[in-house]
This record gives structure tokens, C-alpha cells and sequence, in this order.
């Protein structure tokens, strides 16, 4: 089944297009390929890519500093549960206490 083609003419630099040009020759692109791809990635994905739009990255920094400051602010409202300081005694004795144990399950 045979695809209908379209054309797209696009008024742009003429020094911008040598130079990209150059670039997509060196990895062996033609600009037709290079448009082509980024309208299917358009189409699958349904959105525009980040390097397109910058004010999509200045939304995405204002969602990041925004959910930090969330997470800054309940910061100190749970606290981690730290078991109370042992003493060097009551640390030899659990230790010896779990060796006891090992002992005993092995008899």
C-alpha cells in the first residue's frame, strides 16, 4: 500500500541550514529523515520535544523547586525512630546473648 507524501517548506538562515546540514551529512541523515523522525516522535508521543519549547524547562524547574519546597516543609514533621544510646555492657550482653542463641539452635 502505497503512502501519499506531502511537502513542507520551512524559511529559515541560510548559514543555519549549511551548518545543520553539514552535521546531518556527517552522520549520513538527510534533512528529510531528520524531519520525518522528529514529526513521528511528535505523533507517537504526543507532545514536543524539551529541546523545542524552553518554556517547558522553566515549567519543569518550577514543578522541581516546587515539590522540594513541599518536601523541605515536611521535613520535621516525621520523625525517624533512633533506638535510645547502649552502653558498651548492654552491647556485650546482646552480643553474647545472640551467640547463645546460635549456639543453641545448632545443638
Amino acid at each position: 500500500m502505497a503512502t501519499q507524501q506531502a511537502t513542507i517548506n520551512v524559511r529559515m538562515d541560510s548559514a543555519l541550514k549549511e551548518r545543520a546540514g553539514a552535521v546531518l551529512e556527517s552522520y549520513g541523515i538527510s534533512t528529510t529523515q531528520a524531519i520525518t523522525r522528529l514529526w513521528e516522535e511528535m505523533a507517537q508521543s504526543h507532545a514536543i520535544p524539551d529541546f523545542i519549547s524552553g518554556a517547558d524547562k522553566s515549567a519543569r524547574a518550577a514543578e522541581v523547586h516546587r515539590k522540594l519546597d513541599v518536601l523541605k516543609s515536611m521535613a520535621g514533621c516525621v520523625k525517624a525512630h533512633t533506638p535510645p544510646p547502649a552502653s558498651s555492657k548492654e552491647l556485650r550482653s546482646t552480643m553474647y546473648d545472640d551467640k547463645y542463641r546460635d549456639y543453641l539452635e545448632l545443638q
